[in-house]
């Protein structure tokens, strides 16, 4: 009597329905199968792969990853040791929860980039393996589970690709923004940022526009964050960025990026999993303390 009507809204003879492009929370797939009364697949893969290279099993009752290897290919993890993830890794309980990038080959694999030798070398290995920039972790099922990107470009939740290193470089040319750390979520439809100010230009701002107290209150100030906003969105829009590139919440910070706190590398480069971890609690409250890409 109840899900009658949700399965009569796509006509009532659905059978199977087939989910990917971005990752799906597990919490809204558990409703829908309920809802709609049909077997839901998640499938995960690229256009080099002919779209899967995993997909979930009809009748495995769990949410929250993208199945076993698709038939026609065969699917590894290779450690990632600057990120901490690697083959050894185990969870909470001491078992093994083996992690790592996400590489597969097999006969739906394409075989290189049309006339671009350089770029097909970056992509497939000597020995065939496909590497897909994607951090996975095999659950205790068997079952491959996304959790990260190596890459410095990821998805949101309705399938449009990012390039954080982009949309720092545009907030960063503000005259009142030294740092910028741009962060998105592949289960959220945002993106979030951590702002470290230039602090002498902000502090004369302060003097000029009345802001008073001492930095840490200077930050908090509702006039600071106005104006930080300001500057975000300016420059962002200046720059013709999308409106989904343009962070919807930041957080302003007087932690600066640097190698000693390991947020940098010894070259200046940003760590961008060292800086997730190191401002999670702040990413949460931005968030709304919404699920990350990887929390169970």
């Amino acid at each position: 009597m109840v899900f009658k009507k949700f399965r009569e809204i796509l006509g009532g003879r659905v059978r199977v329905m087939i989910t990917g492009s971005a990752p799906i929370s597990k919490e809204v797939l558990s409703f829908l199968k309920i809802a709609f009364c049909c077997q839901i697949h998640e499938g995960y893969g690229q256009t080099e792969c002919a779209a899967p290279a995993s997909i979930t099993w009809s009748q495995d009752k769990f949410s929250g990853h993208v199945g076993a290897p698709f038939p026609s290919c065969d699917i590894k993890l290779v450690d990632v040791p600057d990120m901490n993830y690697t083959s050894d890794d185990k969870d909470e309980g001491g078992n093994p929860m083996p992690r790592g990038e996400v590489c597969y080959r097999g006969y739906n694999c394409f075989k290189g980039y049309y006339k671009q030798p350089e770029l097909t070398k970056e992509t497939i290995d000597t020995d065939g393996w496909i590497h897909t920039g994607d951090i996975g972790q095999f659950t205790p099922y068997g079952t491959l589970k996304i959790i990260d990107r190596k890459k410095n470009i990821f998805k949101l939740s309705q399938g449009e690709y990012v390039v954080p290193d982009k949309v720092e470089s545009k907030i960063a040319q503000s005259l009142y923004i030294a740092q910028v750390f741009v962060y998105g979520d592949s289960l959220q439809s945002n993106l979030v940022a951590i702002i470290v100010p230039d602090k002498p230009v902000l502090d004369k701002w302060a003097a000029d526009n009345q802001v008073t107290g001492d930095y840490k209150e200077i930050l908090k100030n509702q006039k600071t964050r106005d104006l930080i906003k300001a500057e975000i969105t300016q420059k962002c829009k200046a720059a013709g960025l999308h409106g989904f590139e343009i962070p919807s919440e930041f957080h302003v910070t007087d932690v600066a990026f640097t190698p000693e706190n390991d947020i940098l590398t010894p070259t200046f480069k940003l760590k961008r999993n060292e800086a997730k971890l190191y401002f999670l609690k702040e990413i949460k409250e931005m968030y709304k303390g919404a699920k990350l890409q990887g929390e169970k």
